[in-house]
């Protein structure tokens, strides 16, 4: 019985090697599609990230830009007065997709409304932004 096998593999040798030729190249192509696929993908949602990004702009007296890192310094260095702090975005009601018109409080004793905004509260800048994304503008670089 053993020999038996061992001429059938003789007998077939050069099929039997371009049978694993064929099965190495089918596999190797395979993992070829996949890393491009997944590399394709990313990309994709790179570029989709950049078409949805914003610049984050602070002007300080005298029109001079402050940079974030700088801003967040100085409220680290004021602790001892500041427990905490946070970013905060335009008014919500300003902003015409976010679906949000009007937002008042009403005073029901005195039968009045209010006007009121709604804020979203960010938490810290560079935890949650992509570093590639966060370039900071200077108010000049708006005017170009």
């Amino acid at each position: 019985m053993r020999s038996m096998v061992f001429k059938n593999l003789a007998a077939h040798r050069r099929r039997n090697q371009m049978t694993t030729l064929i099965y190495s190249l089918s596999l190797g192509f395979v993992l070829f599609l996949s890393i491009s696929c997944r590399m394709q993908i990313n990309v994709s949602s790179m570029e989709q990230l950049k078409q949805h990004a914003s610049y984050f702009v602070v002007l300080s007296k005298g029109s001079n830009s402050l940079h974030v890192q700088t801003l967040e310094q100085i409220m680290l260095m004021n602790n001892h007065i500041i427990e905490e702090f946070s970013w905060v975005t335009t008014p919500l009601n300003g902003y015409d997709k976010s679906h949000v018109q009007k937002t008042t409080i009403n005073d029901y004793a005195n039968r009045g409304e209010h006007p009121n905004e709604v804020h979203g509260v960010m938490p810290n800048y560079f935890t949650t932004t992509i570093k590639e994304f966060s370039t900071e503008m200077s108010s000049n670089d708006m005017r170009e």
